[in-house]
């Protein structure tokens, strides 16, 4: 996955307003094929 510097910054932001370390990428299945989605989440180490 790239992301640009400019998602990193937003991303970041994000996090640290909502005091989140970390964030999850899924995908769930549709009827058209796969949805991604993206959560909050704790880094599992």
């Amino acid at each position: 996955m790239k992301i640009t510097d400019g998602a990193k910054q937003l991303l970041e932001s994000f996090l640290n307003e909502k005091g989140a370390e970390g964030i999850r990428l899924y995908s769930v299945a549709g009827c058209c094929g796969p949805q991604f989605a993206m959560s909050l989440d704790t880094p599992n180490h």
